[in-house]
């Protein structure tokens, strides 16, 4: 195992703020659980594959790695794109999903 740098803290953030908010909204929003429990399972699958790669690397950071990952066309690498990809497409349905116009009063009466 290589040196690290200061960049897993935000992977790590994003991580945490994304797996409790996709549990939160498969909760609260059953519009959106099946997106979710996806969300849930590519987070876990996504970092439990870029961990796993990362104990492989030597003398270089954990993102360097990865794009080395890349550049070599590493399956796994890929798949990380794929799954980080997913997440994103996630975050964006919640946000159109929470953006939504609500009924005004006026409407519900009707």
């Amino acid at each position: 195992m290589g040196p690290t740098n200061d960049m897993w803290v935000l992977s790590y953030a994003f991580f945490f703020i994304t797996l409790i908010s996709a549990i939160f909204v498969a909760i609260k929003h059953p519009a959106l659980r099946k997106a979710s429990i996806r969300a849930v399972v590519a987070m876990l699958f996504l970092y439990a594959l870029f961990i796993w790669n990362s104990l492989y690397r030597l003398d270089i950071t954990e993102f360097r790695h990865f794009y080395e990952g890349l550049t070599t066309l590493r399956s796994w690498a890929w798949m990380c794109i794929f799954l980080f990809a997913y997440t994103l497409k996630w975050w964006y349905l919640v946000f159109l999903y929470t953006r939504r116009p609500s009924p005004s009063s006026h409407e519900v009466q009707q």
